[in-house]
């Protein structure tokens, strides 16, 4: 899960490469899309859903700014890793090295 990703298809190939069962990533366009688009509690109950669609795994790899990941990871029970891309707020889509994403799953399969 992360967002604003610019490498957003090259971490998507690679998450269905290495078996990520789950992929949620957002460019800054296509966040602020996912936002204009919605009505407040369309927004609101979208996002209780995602949240407790990842409630069911048994780690989350969460990519966003200084501020999100630390609140991702008291939102969750389960093990949550967290790669900061930037300072809130970020206003543009940061790239996120693939090595990052394959060292994160080698780890957590050893």
């Amino acid at each position: 899960v992360g967002f604003p990703i610019k490498n957003k298809e090259e971490l998507t190939h690679l998450a269905e490469k290495l078996g990520i069962e789950y992929v949620f990533l957002l460019t800054q366009e296509e966040r602020f899309e996912f936002i204009k688009k919605k009505g407040k509690s369309e927004l609101f109950n979208e996002i209780i859903e995602i949240i407790v669609n990842l409630s069911d795994f048994d780690l989350i790899i969460f990519m966003g700014s200084d501020m999100r990941v630390p609140l991702v990871e008291k939102i969750f029970s389960i093990q949550v890793i967290g790669i900061v891309i930037g300072h809130s707020p970020i206003k543009e889509s940061k790239y996120v090295h693939p090595e990052k994403i394959i060292e994160i799953v080698k780890q957590v399969k050893n």
